[in-house]
């Protein structure tokens, strides 16, 4: 009886329930230096800078519906040096 209840499941096993709320973020950036030549080329430094984010919140209303809203912003600067 013993061995026959190792292989064979409970029917007591507990179930989940998958999580109806369900927060995200995510982030992104990034940074450019060019060196120019001002006194043979006759060109600038450039730099170039950007970054974001974006965020949201979703609730499952039913396994197939899905309803949520999403907040998002960014930034770029540029500058000849």
């Amino acid at each position: 009886m013993l061995s026959r209840a190792a292989v064979t499941p409970d029917a007591r096993v507990a179930s989940y329930s998958t999580p109806r709320w369900n927060m995200w973020a995510s982030t992104f950036g990034g940074a450019n230096n060019t060196n120019g030549d001002p006194a043979g080329a006759g060109t600038h430094s450039f730099a170039a800078r950007t970054g974001g984010i974006a965020a949201g919140l979703d609730y499952r209303l039913t396994p197939d519906t899905l309803f949520g809203f999403a907040l998002a912003g960014g930034d770029t600067s540029w500058s000849l040096c």
